[in-house]
């Protein structure tokens, strides 16, 4: 009974599928940075607090535009079970957070977890991890990065990561050594108080970014609207991090942008999915038969910085450019292998496609990713993909928090694993963030044209 009670607890929490990184709390800056008009430049200030030694309170240059040497890393400080560590950066301390654990609640929330971890982890857990004495200790022995206890206030963000609003800075950021690097900025809070694309947030309100798992990191940008969160900034070609006071706002976050990239020759259609709603397959869907009623002779389609999202919308939007077909395959201790083909009635079925790609496409967005690239349908360009290959749920506890853990991997449709590996592309491109031209999207739009002028979509690799 107790099994049954759990499985149907999964079952009515929507799986959030590829999604250990969350629905992402940004949205892409819309302005194609190669086509259009480009906006003028505005210079905005960032201000050092007054205590940052050798501070005035003055504006901070913009960096040179020549390419600036790597930034020193920070150090890094094990977190302490019981009270927050700090870890000194030229002279400024820095929280290393704890597991954040409603204590009063731990002893049932103890149980909980065992069981949870016991029915439904994809891979066995052993007794000596189970009998541990906290949770912050069993979640450590499991050894999964997207394993984690949410507590109550995370847990009701992570119910709420499929709305089209949130309140938040407006950044659209992936993984990096130091911390999270911004790879958008919507115009919004955060963009107007000066952070930009290519820098890495190493501090949220004090806290060590780098020292956190990646949900916990962005759920600390989400606030109450109008309220202040300080961000710590490592810049390019700058040797200390410089900070920014943000005020929250009202984000509105669609997940799909759709654009005409016009060229003398062809009429080119571009879609930039920025993650996997709920809805993601209509609205792919929908943009295609936009594209396809203005004349469109191939399509762009763009999942960079795309961190995932369900598992059943990225068979949905590889089902409207694959007519048949095994989109990906799932296997777990606690689940019957599972494969999953194309729905049929592929819109784009026959279209030259090019799919776009970098290092922080994950998940979804690699299911999608390795659909296109196994099924020989189209050139994949880019980077080489995250390599996040795990399906996540999120049980909720009797505390009101919930326990996301790892219910299943997923396979390509060859059967590969891409687990810490990722997906490759055919045609490698890389876009630099401190340009205003789109490298990695011109890359695309010229092979599109080839494909197009060839009428063959070559699978050949070209490094």
């Amino acid at each position: 009974m107790r099994t049954l009670r759990w499985a149907r607890q999964i079952l009515a929490l929507a799986l959030l599928c590829a999604g250990a990184f969350s629905v992402p709390f940004g949205v892409m800056w819309w302005l194609e940075r190669d086509g259009g008009e480009p906006e003028p430049a505005v210079a905005i200030p960032v201000y050092l607090p007054s205590s940052y030694p050798g501070s005035s309170g003055s504006a901070i240059p913009e960096p040179e535009a020549e390419p600036a040497p790597e930034p020193a890393p920070l150090p890094f400080a094990t977190p302490e079970v019981q009270e927050p560590a700090t870890v000194t950066v030229d002279g400024l301390e820095f929280v290393v957070p704890t597991p954040l654990l409603d204590t009063a609640a731990e002893p049932v929330m103890i149980d909980e977890i065992r069981a949870a971890l016991q029915n439904s982890f994809y891979l066995p857990v052993s007794d000596a991890a189970l009998e541990l004495p906290s949770v912050p200790q069993i979640l450590q022995a499991v050894g999964d990065p997207y394993t984690e206890y949410l507590p109550p206030s995370e847990f009701t963000a992570v119910r709420e990561d499929t709305l089209a609003s949130y309140e938040g800075v407006g950044l659209l950021v992936g993984q990096s050594d130091l911390g999270l690097i911004v790879t958008s900025a919507l115009r919004g809070p955060a963009r107007d108080a000066g952070v930009r694309p290519g820098d890495t947030i190493v501090s949220i309100d004090g806290n060590l970014v780098r020292a956190l798992p990646f949900d916990r990191a962005i759920s600390l940008f989400k606030g109450e609207e109008g309220t202040i969160v300080t961000l710590g900034i490592q810049r390019p070609g700058e040797e200390q991090p410089v900070f920014a006071r943000v005020a929250r706002q009202l984000i509105t976050a669609p997940a799909v942008r759709v654009r005409i990239l016009n060229t003398p020759e062809q009429n080119l259609g571009y879609i930039r999915l920025l993650t996997f709603p709920v809805d993601a397959g209509e609205q792919v869907r929908d943009a295609v038969t936009d594209l396809l009623e203005q004349g469109v002779e191939g399509i762009v389609l763009d999942l960079r910085g795309n961190p995932g999202g369900y598992l059943r919308e990225a068979v949905e939007v590889a089902s409207v450019f694959l007519n048949v077909g095994i989109v990906c395959s799932t296997e777990g201790l606690h689940r019957e292998p599972e494969f999953f083909t194309a729905s049929g009635g592929a819109l784009a079925g026959a279209l030259p496609l090019v799919t776009l790609v970098d290092g922080q496409s994950a998940s979804a967005a690699e299911i999608v990713a390795a659909a296109m690239r196994e099924n020989k349908r189209g050139t994949l360009v880019g980077m080489p993909t995250f390599g996040k290959a795990s399906i996540q749920s999120v049980i909720p506890l009797a505390n009101g928090g919930g326990l996301r853990l790892t219910t299943a991997i997923y396979l390509t449709p060859a059967g590969n694993r891409i687990a810490g590996e990722g997906t490759r592309p055919h045609v490698e491109a890389l876009d630099d963030p401190l340009t205003r031209k789109d490298e990695a999207l011109r890359k695309a739009r010229a092979t599109l044209i080839d494909l197009i002028e060839r009428g063959v979509q070559p699978p050949q690799i070209h490094f």
